[in-house]
């Protein structure tokens, strides 16, 4: 762990932060063709938040091999969703209908105000999550 980071802060937690900070730089210029890359990469902040929550109640500080996935729906499963309020599994049901690895090798043209909505929630979702 460096000495930046507090102690129970890993770097997939800390990668949460960073990738939201990314989807809204790519956001801000202004430019639709990053509006594609801005909206993986907010969805990409919840893995990353679900693989840290995944490390914390398994103890471990590096996910192990068999949580390299990149589903949402089954990570949150092995996070414990089940147990989840009803409005958080709501939510991460309806990003998980947008959100997929499949946004890297695509160019669709998301409306700027589409953007920003999906990035405020899957910054309170992630925020959520990592708790």
């Amino acid at each position: 762990m460096s000495p930046h980071q507090g102690p129970k802060e890993t770097v997939l937690s800390r990668l949460v932060q960073v990738r939201l900070a990314d989807a809204t730089a790519l956001l801000k210029t202004g430019k639709p063709e990053q509006r594609n890359a801005a909206m993986y990469l907010s969805g990409y902040a919840v893995e990353c938040a679900l693989k840290s929550r995944l490390c914390r109640q398994i103890g471990k500080e590096r996910l192990p091999p068999a949580y390299h996935r990149h589903d949402l729906r089954w990570l949150a499963e092995r996070a414990g969703a089940r147990q989840w309020a009803r409005e958080r599994r709501e939510e991460l049901s309806k990003l998980c209908n947008v959100w997929g690895v499949g946004l890297r090798y695509e160019l669709r043209p998301w409306d700027s105000a589409e953007v920003r909505r999906f990035l405020g929630k899957t910054r309170e979702l992630s925020r959520w999550v990592l708790k």
